[in-house]
């Protein structure tokens, strides 16, 4: 599952200029450097970090090919000052990943059509959710899989081994609880602010009783998750009382909540790291509320328990996390389960295809570089312009911003090191540090590490 070029032309893209926009680095910033290794290696010029700098700066750069995170409506609002901008513009919405159906077309603005050159498919559902239920143009459309799966998987997973020895080095044997809570458990004070933030975004008709019935269940299905995780640690500390616990909230939730419920118990800690994928490789086992990150324990082989305390909301059929690992909608079973030798998994992916492609012979990271490549070619000569940096406009981060894209040039580098020896990438990278999270990548001609 190699990145290196097997015998394509590696400067072909001599000349091109691509963007490749982050919201949370938790989530995003190792999948784009997959993607920016993938383009480095052909020629290219890679601008990578915080997408907000780039809302901002759009005229003052050379046009060339943007990748956003998604297609709500402040996404495809930027979409369009890239556009006007002389910029082609491509999606992949990391709010559909982990997603069974079509859910996720709540957060799509039905003006992506309209602002949006290529979207960029996790799968064949997808891709059926944007043509047949939000009429894009199927040439639009290209199924590339997300780079978020080769993370997992051989041999790029490799760099993933050595935070993990460190965590448990320092933590000893523990379970790993990720929480997914988000709504009822928000960063900002209350549910309804997380309300109002979904009615900004247009995840939620106030004004449409189906929308305010969906909004509902989904308190109910948090609800039962937390009162089935609080169950499920009451049952673990019976049955192993000095069984270390780590709990990790998820990103969007307060996680002051957990520890001021937790402070009176050391066996239990919270933590808030980033690298989720060495925190369930460093486990003993994951134990999950239909979080993503039990699709991605699974595919990293670590051992994974779901908790589905109401299979019944329409929510707990919704992710696909609960298609994979050792599902129980009992917490007191959970707890047993996981002082029992593990269930035997089948590692058979081929229920899941249909939602999430996964091609053995070429990573997603690479077919997401060949479209934009593809993009980039199509797009006028005569927009062609060179950066003006003397029209940059800074911006300052704030905090909530700032605990969701963080990254130094220092850190950039240390992960770009790591991911390129592990995916076979040997190009040599000049790094400019261009405003806080802001990183302009040249590849040097003729040059390998």
């Amino acid at each position: 599952m190699a990145l290196e070029d097997d015998n394509r032309a590696v400067r072909d893209l001599d000349g091109h200029t691509f963007y490749l926009l982050i919201e949370d680095a938790g989530r995003e910033l190792d999948s784009r450097i997959l993607v920016a290794h993938c383009l480095l290696d052909r020629g290219a010029e890679v601008w990578i970090g915080q997408q907000l700098w780039f809302a901002r700066n759009f005229a003052a750069l050379k046009p060339g090919a943007v990748l956003f995170k998604g297609n709500n409506i402040a996404q495809v609002a930027n979409m369009r000052a890239a556009r006007l901008a002389g910029h082609r513009t491509a999606s992949i919405d990391e709010e559909m990943f982990g997603l069974i159906d079509a859910s996720g077309k709540r957060l799509h603005d039905p003006r992506a059509a309209l602002h949006c050159d290529l979207f960029l498919a996790q799968g064949a559902m997808q891709r059926d959710v944007l043509r047949d239920g939000l009429g894009i143009a199927p040439e639009k459309i290209r199924i590339t899989g997300n780079p978020r799966t080769d993370l997992l998987r051989t041999p790029v997973n490799a760099h993933i081994d050595a935070a993990a020895s460190e965590i448990r080095a320092r933590t000893g044997p523990f379970i790993l609880i990720n929480t997914n809570i988000s709504g009822i458990n928000p960063h900002d004070q209350d549910t309804y602010n997380y309300y109002r933030r979904c009615v900004a975004l247009k995840a939620i008709d106030p004004d449409d009783p189906k929308s305010l019935e969906s909004f509902h269940q989904l308190c109910a299905f948090e609800t039962a998750n937390l009162q089935a995780i609080t169950r499920f640690i009451a049952e673990l500390r019976i049955l192993a009382p000095t069984r270390r616990i780590v709990i990790r909230p998820h990103p969007a939730e307060n996680p002051n909540s957990w520890r001021n419920a937790l402070a009176c118990h050391p066996e239990i800690m919270v933590v808030e790291d980033k690298r989720h994928l060495a925190w369930i490789r460093a486990a003993d086992a994951l134990v999950h509320t239909s979080c993503t990150t039990g699709f991605e324990g699974a595919l990293l082989g670590a051992r994974t328990i779901g908790l589905v305390p109401d299979p019944g909301n329409p929510f707990s059929s919704r992710y696909l996390s609960n298609l994979v690992g050792e599902i129980h909608h009992d917490p007191k079973a959970a707890a047993l389960a996981l002082s029992e030798e593990p269930v035997k998994i089948s590692g058979d992916l081929s229920r899941i295809a249909p939602l999430i492609h996964i091609d053995n012979a070429e990573p997603a990271a690479r077919k997401i570089a060949d479209a934009l490549a593809a993009l980039s070619a199509s797009a006028a000569r005569n927009q062609r312009h060179g950066h003006v940096a003397a029209n940059f406009q800074a911006f300052s981060p704030n905090q909530r911003q700032q605990s969701q894209m963080t990254v130094s040039e220092t850190d950039l580098r240390a992960h770009m090191n790591l991911l390129a020896r592990a995916a076979g990438s040997h190009t040599k990278i000049i790094f400019e540090t261009v405003n806080r999270d802001v990183f302009r990548l040249t590849a040097i001609t003729g040059g390998t590490q």
